[in-house]
């Protein structure tokens, strides 16, 4: 091949490389932007739910759209009034400061229970910030939701990490079912079968667990959510339909979850928390198919050096491989503080990751050819 003809091929190569690496690009931030909306929409559906449910308890009105309903505070200090068993004075007004003031008497009543805020200021709330109104809404249910219920557990067991300690519960819940295998609060969960042998565990008479694993995915979410109300009185707060999809939102599953664990019996066994302290590093990635739902995938990918396993629903883990104990410190924090979103994001670029793979794989004959050329480009430079 003429010198002239390398370097032809090689600059065409590198404008399809270019153009293809821009269009990856431009397609994992619409799909990571998708992502994130979606959580979003789920989170004010699921949260909007929850907080109703806390008013009703006082008679309070419920609220319609949790973004401006909240703008003015007053909504706000419903809710704390019914989660401390308090009165707390309201602004009468109607103009943006008597709202600053009532957002803020909000934020200092937090302060004083000791919620944990993160870069939430009063106009974020009052001028409709989605994200942060979603985030302070999050940092109420983790405080008197999950870690509130579970402090009694946490203290006993010696224990700072609710997280963990909801995992090993689950997992302690579902050990008899071998088609249940929960790793995490979001893949998990897609398939219903975890909820449903939760429930099944505990009362076994209400419904056969040979035929709730024939059903759809929407379906035993569904049945799920039936039992959970009618046999505990939990309230509907999620949709079948916000579940059964590829990354089920975290916060959503666990605010769910922890409602079952306030009113089941809390036993776990430090042999349930060793064994989520070793538990590999799994995902489960799922796309609802048809006959009886979710089918599974076994792929492995390697991100920065760590591999990770996407598996569908499978026994448990006979040989895991243990976390260092700098990774089990990391990942006991990543719950409590705002590095929460990091999990989830890198969930969602493994996601991502896999739909992009088939993509990739057809660029395999390009990098090929520019592998070639660059070994005969090199040799006739030498000669």
């Amino acid at each position: 091949m003429e010198l002239y003809q390398v370097l032809h091929l090689l600059a065409d190569m590198a404008s399809r490389r270019d153009t293809a690496e821009g269009g990856a690009n431009e397609e994992f931030n619409d799909i990571i932007k998708w992502r994130s909306d979606e959580h979003d929409a789920v989170q004010k559906k699921t949260f909007t739910k929850w907080i109703n449910a806390q008013l009703s308890k006082t008679g309070k009105t419920p609220i319609k759209d949790m973004f401006s309903d909240l703008k003015d505070g007053r909504k706000l200090l419903d809710l704390l009034e019914s989660l401390t068993d308090s009165v707390l004075t309201k602004e009468r007004g109607s103009t943006r400061v008597h709202a600053l003031n009532n957002v803020n008497k909000v934020l200092q009543v937090l302060n004083q229970n000791n919620v944990d805020l993160v870069n939430i200021g009063g106009t974020d709330i009052v001028d409709g910030n989605h994200k942060l109104t979603l985030g302070l809404i999050w940092s109420i249910i983790l405080h008197w939701q999950v870690k509130d219920i579970m402090k009694d557990i946490m203290s006993n067991l010696q224990q700072t990490n609710s997280e963990k300690i909801l995992l090993s519960w689950v997992r302690q819940c579902t050990r008899s079912y071998p088609e249940v295998n929960v790793l995490n609060f979001t893949t998990s969960w897609a398939d219903g079968l975890a909820l449903n042998g939760i429930l099944h565990h505990f009362r076994p008479n209400v419904f056969s667990w040979d035929q709730v694993v024939r059903l759809s995915p929407v379906e035993r979410l569904d049945h799920a959510f039936t039992v959970a109300k009618d046999q505990l009185a939990i309230e509907r707060l999620l949709d079948a339909e916000d579940v059964a999809v590829q990354l089920p939102d975290k916060k959503s599953i666990i605010m769910y979850v922890t409602s079952l664990f306030a009113v089941l019996p809390k036993d776990v066994t430090m042999e349930a928390i060793r064994e989520v302290e070793t538990l590999p590093r799994k995902y489960k990635v799922e796309s609802e198919g048809s006959g009886r739902g979710l089918s599974a995938q076994v792929k492995h990918h390697t991100v920065n050096n760590v591999q990770m396993e996407e598996a569908g629903s499978s026994p448990r883990p006979e040989t895991p491989s243990p976390l260092t104990e700098t990774e089990g410190e990391m990942e006991g924090s990543m719950m409590e503080v705002d590095l929460d979103s990091y999990q989830t994001t890198l969930e969602e670029v493994l996601t991502w990751l896999l739909s992009a793979e088939d993509a990739l794989q057809i660029q395999e004959e390009c990098r090929t050819m520019w592998k070639k050329s660059k070994s005969s480009f090199t040799h006739t430079r030498l000669l």
